[in-house]
């Protein structure tokens, strides 16, 4: 047992440890080991000893009627976990404490924790203040969360979550204590809708012929293998990217006052189904503004086909419209007095995204900086 690094846990802060070999068996202290995925304490039981990390971590884990899980929290190494319900009697578990990775406990009764001896030792006060600010900050930890899985979206969550620890490191550079399922689960999001968040956000891009084709995952195989919207070929060298969401709305009020002027019978709007993510609720008001001008359907696709030269490539994350017209000569005469879509239209909808690429371009710049 490495008294040091005990010594140097929120636990057991101030204490010294030759102060801490005395108070150990005064705590009735016992180690345990668990190997990935052990169960440390199941749901329903009761408990009456605190577990400090002594290596690796927890998960918390809420196990539903139904099946599903949610993780509510990670206990890191130097970290306790159980005191809410070691507090009070006879408290059943409402949710199982899990290894995430191979982990080392140390168990610490709570009522000779809180309960001072005859001796009345100063350090063992010491521990009780300790605790006590331990509980405290884990309520903040709470609320913290609590304003994470408020918003509506996959979207807003995440960067609500990615700021909060940007904020906590103090750089656009951290690393998270979850991965992709466990992130998921924190954030109260479905596994499949996380992914579909994750993956369309950050296409891959492949030039071919000058042509830098975009290439969004669709979906992903029971080995977490990537699936694509359209063709990768081996040797090919990709690189991540995202979209601007400036050049997004230029392009988009481009395109509108394009099929205005041509003053259509009819059109059709073609989306790829990864721009529909990307921009969200702003694509609607493209679709209601189109319909203004006259009448529209509207499709959505994994992707379109184009020609270049003698080839044929698939373009995905693309907007197209189609505007038709029998008798040109007298398209002037069904114009419609339609106001043309303006950049605030797309503002709101889209300041998340501005978030996002905002952060992006930080982090690249700083990678670049350290680099070079």
């Amino acid at each position: 047992m490495d008294l040091t690094f005990i010594t140097g846990t929120a636990l057991f802060q101030g204490i010294r440890e030759e102060e801490l070999r005395l108070l150990l068996p005064c705590l009735q202290a016992r180690e345990h080991m668990y190997q990935r995925e052990e169960i440390i304490l199941s749901a329903g039981n009761t408990v009456a000893d605190i577990g400090l990390v002594l290596s690796g971590s927890v998960n918390i884990v809420l196990n539903f009627y139904w099946g599903s899980s949610h993780i509510l929290g990670r206990v890191d190494q130097g970290s306790i976990f159980a005191e809410n319900y070691a507090a009070i009697q006879g408290q059943e578990l409402l949710c199982d404490v899990v290894a995430a990775e191979d982990t080392s406990v140390l168990f610490l009764n709570m009522n000779r924790l809180m309960t001072t001896c005859e001796k009345g030792c100063a350090f063992h006060q010491q521990l009780i203040r300790n605790m006590l600010r331990i509980s405290a900050r884990k309520n903040l930890g709470l609320s913290t969360r609590m304003m994470h899985i408020a918003p509506k979206t996959i979207r807003d969550r995440v960067l609500s979550y990615l700021s909060a620890q940007a904020l906590e490191n103090g750089s656009p550079h951290f690393r998270i204590p979850f991965d992709r399922r466990e992130l998921a689960e924190y954030l109260g999001v479905d596994r499949e809708d996380f992914h579909s968040f994750n993956v369309s956000e950050f296409p891959l891009l492949v030039e071919r012929e000058g042509y830098l084709l975009a290439r969004p995952s669709i979906g992903r195989t029971d080995a977490d293998a990537l699936t694509f919207a359209a063709d990768l070929q081996t040797g090919e060298k990709v690189r991540l990217s995202y979209g601007d969401p400036q050049t997004i709305i230029q392009q988009a009020l481009h395109t509108g006052q394009q099929v205005q002027a041509f003053g259509p019978e009819g059109i059709l709007l073609i989306s790829c189904i990864g721009r529909h993510f990307y921009v969200g609720e702003a694509e609607k008001l493209e679709i209601e503004w189109y319909r203004k001008i006259a009448p529209t359907a509207v499709c959505h696709t994994y992707g379109e086909f184009l020609r270049q030269g003698r080839n044929i490539n698939t373009l995905t994350i693309t907007f197209v419209a189609v505007a038709f017209c029998e008798d040109v000569g007298k398209r002037q005469e069904r114009k419609r007095a339609v106001d043309s879509l303006a950049n605030q239209d797309f503002q709101g909808h889209l300041s998340m995204v501005h978030r996002l690429a905002h952060f992006v371009t930080v982090s690249s710049q700083e990678q670049e900086a350290l680099a070079a």
